[in-house]
């Protein structure tokens, strides 16, 4: 980070926690939203993988046939 390169240019560096959230308001709300299908998170996984087979999820994706794999315990 380069302070007089920010300063010249007017920028600022802001910090965020949990991206300001507010889990006791914001967890169940989306849930609800999932449960109703207004938030498509099934839609952004492209496979579910066993912890056994977390090598050939990752080669997935470095071969480009997957986005996002979620390994399953």
């Amino acid at each position: 980070i380069e302070p007089d390169a920010i300063a010249n240019a007017a920028q600022r560096i802001m910090g965020s926690k949990m991206g300001s959230s507010k889990v006791r308001v914001d967890i169940p709300r989306l849930v609800d939203m999932y449960q109703q299908g207004r938030l498509k998170l099934d839609e952004l996984i492209t496979g579910r993988y066993p912890l056994s087979e977390i090598n050939e999820a990752i080669d997935s994706v470095r071969r480009g046939e997957a986005l996002r794999n979620v390994i399953v315990f």
